[in-house]
């Protein structure tokens, strides 16, 4: 069986958009997703940010406040344009998972997580081997040591079968219309100077 499978792709909308918990079949889906928004959040903020493209009509309205925000992880939406949002999630309730997945250690990601995200892909033919290979290496080492004409022993040594995320291209680099922190900035320097003054 061909489970081999070297190309990047973008890991987060792989190993992280599942755990949401969102089911599959709505027309609107992330163009892509990132887990660090330049200058603003870095891994250590355990944020998944998803960039969504829509047509700004009822469908998409409904998608919002019927799917999206009733979720746990939501955090907030900031517009990039018309018809483009970021979306944020906390993903600190996934804190074991997330720090897994910046490790670029898949296999130890918790029992629940890798059931969401098998399940996610299950009907998507190759894809979902890919995956069951990534999540679950032990059961695929011979098959990536033969298809890499390498010994088993080299494969079983590293483990992972998955490279660790590229974090340039997890990274968002794109501007929105409002600036996150600029009201966080005030706040947090407000509360700062307070307290210096009480001391």
């Amino acid at each position: 069986m061909n489970i081999v499978y070297t190309r990047y792709f973008q890991k987060s909308k792989v190993f992280l958009y599942p755990l949401l918990g969102i089911k599959k079949g709505y027309k609107h889906v992330p163009k892509n997703t990132y887990v660090i928004w330049d200058k603003f959040y870095n891994e250590s903020d355990r944020r998944l940010i998803a960039l969504y493209e829509h047509k700004n009509d009822i469908e998409y309205k409904v998608f919002i406040n019927k799917v999206i925000k009733p979720l746990h992880a939501y955090n907030k939406i900031y517009k990039i344009s018309d018809n483009k949002d970021l979306i944020l999630f906390d993903m600190s309730i996934f804190k074991y998972d997330y720090d897994c997945f910046i490790d670029g250690r898949f296999s130890q990601m918790s029992r629940e997580s890798k059931r969401k995200i098998e399940n996610y892909f299950t009907s998507v033919g190759k894809i979902s081997k890919y995956i069951s290979s990534f999540l679950n290496p032990e059961n695929f080492h011979d098959d990536y040591a033969e298809a890499f004409n390498v010994n088993q022993d080299l494969i079983e040594d590293v483990y992972e079968v998955c490279s660790k995320p590229d974090i340039d291209k997890e990274t968002f680099k794109g501007k929105t219309i409002e600036d996150p922190f600029d009201l966080d900035n005030i706040s947090i320097s407000l509360v700062k100077t307070k307290t210096n003054e009480q001391k």
